[in-house]
Formats: structure tokens, sequence, C-alpha cells
């Protein structure tokens, strides 16, 4: 349940980014420049917590020893 709320949470996120760089670009409004510097974080964190969903279930879903090393250095950081 996790990785789908995960994946709308991405979903979400890219595109309120989208929306608001694109108001950016053409407002140049201080609201748009808000509305990115909340999207932006939103969007990281989104992709942040989506990476290590992927770590949790390479590391005990799977077991499979080669995958999850390849991703136990990334997990951790």
């Amino acid at each position: 349940m996790y990785f789908v709320l995960a994946i709308f949470t991405i979903i979400s996120a890219s595109v309120s980014l989208g929306y608001s760089i694109q108001a950016c670009a053409s407002s140049h409004n201080i609201n748009a420049y808000y509305a990115l510097s909340r999207s932006l974080p939103l969007f990281l964190l989104a992709i942040f917590f989506f990476s290590h969903s992927l770590c949790y279930i390479f590391d005990n879903y799977i077991h499979c020893n080669d995958l999850s090393s390849i991703f136990r250095c990334y997990c951790w950081l």
C-alpha cells in the first residue's frame, strides 16, 4: 500500500511542479514563486520516499543478495 501511495504522490507532485514552473515562467508573480517553493520540496520528498520503498521491497521481499547489495548503499543515504 505504501508503494501505491508513493506512486500517486509522485504523480500529483510532478503535476503540481509542472504547473508552478509554467506559472513562474509566464508571469513572474510572487504567488507563482510561492507555489514553486511549495511544490519542489514535495516532489523531491516523493522521489526520496519512492526510492526508499524500492529499497524496502528489494531487501525484504525479493531476498536476492545481488540486487539488495546494489540498493543497500543507496538506501541508507
